[in-house]
């Protein structure tokens, strides 16, 4: 089979007057390789010089002998998610890190139409590449090492996901891990809440999420235990790292955006299981409750009993120990839909307030509306709020000078290299909107069409810079700062 594609990529060129064999389509046809994965060509010469037959190959030339030998000792004995995980891991490792995914993402950017209006804002692109790859760990490294292993592949069905991004010329259709609009509402929510433009989140930086929504008691656990992205299980401890990175952030966004998944429940068991006994008791639920209902007198607002709230969470979740919930009990598969109310119960008043006036019939819209999980709802339409306000804020600004320095926010970092919007180059934000607004209009896309936001309000910050700051903290109640639920 090998040997047929070649010849045919061999009689392709010679037709076209050309020598060149385009590996990408043949390797994609034999192995399911995705067309992005083109790096494998320098994994295949680097594999191939390694025998005294190819030493005298030239270094840009790819012959039979090079990929067969390649095929037999890297490739033909394993199945398609082996060959994938063999092709991604460096050659001397047993795993992948997040470096390795590198490459690949690199090249999608440049190839996929979907993603044509990021060309030359090399910036953001950076940024969208470790969103993806963040993204890959959250829900791949179900072990939280921070090296994702052959055994993670085959559960987490990447390759499939990869193959997906491959075939689909719209971004935003691919919601696991590349939608363009899932990476833009990260971002602009991580440097909403960075007052001070540092790309660390402190505990007031992370105080102010969604409305002031959350009790200062579950902020504090999320510093003192919650998972960190990228490390080898390692909780907590984000006051010596100087706050909470944009890595880390995603980790928390997508866990209280979307409770209904194992990485989200162990997350915040993690942060509510204070003895970290591995159960979670009355005494520890009514801990974070004791908040909640503070929050709720100072609002004005009925409140409910801590006792009844303990029956009705019983009742849902029908755990085998009612004086002792477990991760087991909120993982059942008949219950993790719902499992994730609990901690709403516990500490975020809003959509606590949510889940007490619910309309039935908004319920059943809900599990009608076509979307596979609460992240995915949310993110679609955060990212349609987000691009309302930044049309009113183009029409608003339509008659500025764009040369005010003012309009561009100035980071303090002193890397210029992550200052993408400079003096020099103040139009790249209209210049990536345009980009995309024309990308949209030219494709013939079933669902409305999405509109953009302009960047020129989330571009002077680096996720690379790092602080030692740590500040001393003091829980106090900040219950009036918190807004009705609409």
């Amino acid at each position: 089979e090998l040997y047929d594609q070649y010849n045919q990529s061999i009689n392709k060129s010679n037709n076209n007057s050309n020598n060149n064999i385009d590996i990408t389509e043949s390797s994609k046809k034999t192995s399911s390789f995705t067309s992005f994965l083109l790096p494998f060509t320098s994994r295949l010469m680097s594999s191939s010089t390694t025998s005294s037959s190819d030493k005298t190959n030239s270094s840009d030339k790819i012959t039979i002998k090079m990929f067969l030998h390649y095929w037999k000792n890297e490739m033909e004995l394993y199945d398609h998610h082996e060959r994938f995980y063999r092709l991604i891991k460096s050659i001397n490792n047993n795993y992948i890190i997040k470096d390795d995914f590198i490459p690949y993402i690199n090249e999608l950017l440049r190839f996929h139409p979907g993603l044509d209006f990021l060309d030359g804002h090399d910036e953001f692109q950076k940024k969208y590449a470790l969103t993806v790859i963040t993204r890959i760990f959250y829900k791949v490294n179900t072990s939280r090492s921070g090296k994702i292993t052959l055994n993670e592949i085959r559960k987490g069905k990447l390759l499939y996901d990869f193959i997906h991004v491959d075939e689909e010329t719209e971004i935003n259709r691919v919601r696991e891990y590349f939608a363009y609009e899932h990476f833009y509402v990260l971002y602009c929510r991580f440097f909403e809440l960075d007052n001070d433009k540092d790309n660390k989140l402190l505990r007031d930086d992370l105080m102010k999420y969604g409305d002031h929504s959350l009790s200062q008691l579950v902020i504090d656990r999320v510093f003192q235990c919650g998972q960190r992205a990228y490390t080898d299980g390692y909780e907590g401890g984000f006051n010596k790292q100087g706050g909470l990175s944009y890595p880390d952030f995603i980790y928390f966004m997508l866990s209280e955006e979307d409770k209904s998944n194992e990485m989200a429940l162990r997350y915040w068991f993690t942060c509510c299981d204070l003895d970290g006994d591995g159960v979670l008791t009355p005494a520890e639920m009514n801990y974070f409750y004791k908040i909640q209902i503070h929050r709720l007198n100072s609002l004005g607002q009925e409140t409910i009993n801590f006792n009844d709230v303990l029956c009705q969470l019983i009742d849902m979740l029908s755990p085998k120990d009612p004086l002792a919930i477990t991760l087991s009990d909120l993982l059942q598969s008949d219950k993790r839909k719902i499992s994730g109310i609990i901690f709403d119960i516990l500490f975020n008043l809003n959509k606590f307030l949510r889940f007490e006036m619910r309309d039935p019939f908004q319920e059943k819209m809900k599990r009608e509306d076509g979307f596979n999980n609460d992240w995915d709802r949310f993110a679609h339409y955060e990212y349609h709020r987000l691009a309302a306000e930044e049309e009113g804020n183009s029409n608003n600004n339509s008659n500025y000078n764009s040369n005010n320095n003012s309009m561009y926010i100035t980071s303090t970092t002193d890397d210029d290299d992550y200052n993408m919007f400079s003096e020099d180059d103040s139009d790249n934000g209209e210049s990536i909107h345009s980009h995309y607004l024309s990308q949209q209009n030219n494709m013939s896309i079933d669902n409305s069409k999405s509109k953009v936001t302009s960047h020129s309000q989330y571009s002077d910050w680096s996720l690379d810079d790092e602080t030692d700051s740590d500040d001393d903290y003091q829980i106090t109640s900040n219950s009036k700062r918190v807004s009705n639920s609409k």
